[in-house]
């Protein structure tokens, strides 16, 4: 009887583990700004702490989710903005030169998403197709790195 209380306990938690980060709260809020997003729950207190040698349950504990937004700036004067960020739909970018720069997408993972070049100061580039996640928008003249943009895409 105790094998067959052992195995069930064991399955659930595996089969826990593979579902997604959520949390029942009584209170608690979501904040988002152009560099950072935050989600928090208050008067979470750690219940209980179970485990089966490679998983781990514990109840009552909110693990928070951290989103920053950042730019890397290999040619300081080189001047492009882009925007909004996070974005739903699509980003902005607006370049004091956009002759002979590209960009180039690319996800978390390092795939190339897209690849095109800037055809004017203002620039739209459709976000829609692709999923919720952290993106790395890296902008090229000639080979040499210009920028790159850390895009949240909600």
């Amino acid at each position: 009887m105790k094998k067959h209380l052992l195995f069930w306990c064991c399955s659930f938690l595996s089969v826990s583990s593979l579902s997604a980060q959520e949390v029942v709260a009584s209170s608690g809020d979501s904040y988002t700004s152009p560099s950072a997003s935050l989600d928090v729950t208050v008067g979470e207190v750690v219940i209980n702490t179970v485990t089966n040698g490679s998983t781990t349950l514990t109840q009552g504990y909110q693990q928070s989710s951290f989103n920053f937004v950042s730019v890397q700036d290999y040619k300081p004067d080189y001047s492009i903005t882009m925007f909004p960020n996070p974005a739903d739909d699509a980003v902005t970018l607006i370049a004091s030169d956009f002759a002979g720069v590209h960009f180039n997408l690319y996800d978390a993972k390092g795939s190339l998403l897209m690849d095109s070049e800037l055809l004017s100061t203002e620039s739209t580039i459709d976000v829609n197709h692709i999923p919720k996640g952290s993106y790395y928008l890296h902008l090229t003249r000639n080979g040499d790195m210009l920028k790159t943009f850390t895009l949240i895409k909600n």
